[in-house]
């Protein structure tokens, strides 16, 4: 709103904000027509079966008819909008001039009553402000006629622009200025936009969202100047605005680009070709509507709608990153809140009677836990990490990126961690997928990992239960196509880039669970894996769209997770096949530790596979850069007790052969 300074020159009767709210149901009504239109044409039936009343004979009948008033219409609809809101402009800047000349008005009277009043030739008394004012008011009135002209005359522009309806010039003039959305283009038949009116639309669109939200008090005013870096820093140093970000969603039906983003997160009707074909089809809506931007409109967009943007599939990966920014900004000042009051607590404790001080370290456990999220999300805002993925609530979810997917790169390799992985414990993983970028070639692997969700917390109490990757098979399928379409869209696309993804331990079941679901996998990798995920025993039980999937498997001799492979109970217990002697997976050697001839076997050799150079994590790094593996050779001095008397081969290869990956 404009701030009114009392004055005897007047302001416009009706003021810009009221006009813009005049614009926002016909914006609304608008949108709704123009989406109308759109449908009309691809699928009449359905939607004339959703419209009440005789109209749906008429609409059956006459599919291009009606699609042609919608568009007539919608066209009209968004023309009045983008004149009620120039027009609104036009009042905000005739008010801000009066209230200029207002306060010229006071300081000027103000001047004058203070000299007289120091005059020792006159009298206090003897000053009537009246005259004074009347004086100074007769100077001013020439600059309030003025502005008065001007306003005039644009209201006569605005009401004759309204009469003659939608012309290309003024329609191209809308569009350039941000006043009604560039999408709107498509209802103006003979209308043709060149690169620079493209341009300013797209600018102007991200631009006017942060001053409607400088307008609101979402924003401070020095936002509407900042670059995405400075408003990055800006939030760091003022994280109740991240707070306040993360708490904030697109407006349904606002304008472009806003409203396109709510519409991506909207409830659908199931098409034809099922949810799948919709989600896919707002995966590639995701991607155009941020690559239309400017990199810095993009970016801006993504961090003024962080929880929105930051997990949204289809997003490039950059803009997801930029969003993840400041719903890490927005965690780790809530976790610092947490953390002390853990500490207060525990604190209290020390000091409060408990029978043999039962509750003297019962926080010291969530203290900890706490202390490392923390040092996690200073680390991400501190290194520039990319994060890709992110949920603070419960034990959380994320995902980063290490290295980058360019015009070098040839793999892309997504980890998945296993039980006890949390937010708390996420760094080891990512240290593990970072030493494989590190160790590769530079620039042709980039890693992923992934925790997309809850965890078992227990070996013994959770980790035998199938519902949790259950529940996260069908996320990390639906990651895999967001990692497909970075791939595709890279500046690397003609390296025909390959992707693997490995699970450890528990995670092995999810990735298993995620094959169920449509994994868009070139390779799959068991890393001790608890199994091929609940209901996989064979080939038969995975859909079609694996049959092309190469398989590997390493599990040392010894490890007790061997215990549990190939175990399945009841819906919930259990992770079906052993991926070891899974039809067609070819089962890698684990071999000796680091730079000795100890073979990596027995209980620590489930987390021993990935000690930096030994022959695992060699096995390992070659399947993520496509390269030559070994398989797998049971060491001659160790006596395995059953089940392990006779390992069982895949038919690929024969113990300790050599093999390149396809």
């Amino acid at each position: 709103m404009v701030t009114r300074t009392s004055g005897p020159f007047e302001y416009w009767e009706v003021t810009g904000d009221a006009v813009r709210a005049a614009a926002a149901a016909p914006a609304s009504s608008a949108t709704a027509i123009q989406s109308l239109a759109g449908e009309l044409e691809g699928d009449q039936v359905r939607v004339a079966q959703a419209i009440e009343g005789d109209i749906v004979a008429g609409v059956v009948a006459n599919p291009q008819a009606a699609r042609a008033t919608a568009q007539k219409l919608a066209a009209q609809g968004q023309y009045a909008v983008g004149l009620l809101r120039m027009f609104a402009a036009d009042v905000d800047e005739f008010d801000t001039t009066v209230d200029g000349i207002n306060r010229d008005y006071h300081s000027r009277v103000s001047t004058a009553l203070s000299v007289a009043r120091h005059d020792p030739d006159q009298q206090d008394s003897m000053i009537d402000p009246v005259a004074v004012g009347t004086g100074i008011e007769a100077d001013l009135r020439a600059r309030h006629l003025k502005a008065q002209g001007v306003i005039d005359d644009a209201a006569d522009t605005i009401a004759s622009m309204f009469r003659q309806g939608p012309t290309d010039d003024n329609v191209r003039d809308l569009i350039r200025a941000g006043l009604i959305p560039l999408t709107s283009a498509s209802l103006y038949p003979t209308l043709t936009l060149t690169a620079d009116d493209t341009r300013l639309a797209l600018d102007a669109a991200v631009h006017a969202i942060v001053l409607r939200m400088i307008e609101a008090g979402t924003l401070p005013p020095e936002v509407g100047a900042m670059s995405p870096e400075d408003f990055r820093t800006f939030l760091i140093d003022h994280p109740d605005l991240a707070t306040r970000l993360y708490a904030q969603e697109p407006r349904p039906g606002s304008e472009w680009p806003e409203g396109a983003l709510a519409a991506l997160t909207m409830p659908f009707m199931t098409s034809p070709g099922g949810a799948a074909e919709v989600l896919e089809q707002r995966r590639e809506d995701a991607r155009a509507l941020f690559e239309s931007l400017a990199p810095a409109d993009a970016a801006m967009l993504a961090m003024l709608f962080p929880r929105t943007v930051g997990n949204l599939s289809g997003v490039p990966f950059e803009n997801r990153a930029d969003a993840n920014d400041v719903s890490v900004i927005a965690a780790l000042d809530a976790e610092r809140d947490d953390l002390a009051d853990l500490e207060s607590r525990h604190e209290h404790n020390q000091h409060d009677w408990d029978f043999l001080g039962l509750n003297n370290n019962d926080l010291e456990g969530p203290i900890g836990d706490s202390k490392d999220r923390i040092a996690l999300y200073e680390s991400i805002l501190g290194n520039h990490r990319q994060i890709l993925l992110f949920d603070p609530s419960g034990d959380g979810a994320i995902a980063e990126l290490h290295g980058s997917i360019d015009a070098s790169t040839k793999n892309v390799g997504v980890l998945v961690p296993g039980t006890g992985t949390d937010l708390s414990s996420f760094q080891g993983t990512a240290d593990r997928a970072n030493n494989f970028v590190e160790n590769s070639r530079p620039g042709e692997l980039a890693m992923i990992s992934w925790m997309g969700g809850d965890l078992p917390d227990s070996i013994v109490q959770d980790a035998p239960f199938a519902n949790y990757a259950r529940d996260l098979g069908p996320l990390l399928a639906g990651f895999s196509h967001d990692v497909r379409q970075e791939t595709a869209h890279s500046a690397g696309a003609g390296n025909d880039i390959q992707t693997t993804y490995a699970g450890h331990s528990y995670g092995g079941a999810v990735v298993g669970r995620s094959e169920l679901a449509g994994l868009d996998a070139d390779r799959v990798l068991h890393i001790e894996s608890a199994g091929m995920g609940h209901d996989v025993q064979d080939l038969d039980d995975l859909p079609p769209s694996q049959r092309d999937v190469d398989r590997y498997s390493m599990t040392a001799p010894g490890d007790i997770i061997g215990d549990i492979q190939g175990m399945q109970v009841g819906d919930n217990i259990g992770h079906g096949a052993d991926p070891d002697t899974f039809e067609g997976t070819l089962r890698l050697d684990t071999g000796d530790k680091a730079g000795t001839d100890e073979p990596n076997i027995g209980v620590g050799s489930h987390t021993n596979v990935f000690q930096e150079h030994s022959d695992a994590w060699r096995n390992m790094l070659e399947v993520f850069n496509g390269g030559t593996v070994t398989g797998y050779r049971q060491p001659e001095y160790y006596l395995p007790p059953t089940p392990y008397a006779q390992p069982v081969q895949t038919g690929w290869a024969t113990p300790g052969e050599r093999i390149d990956i396809p």
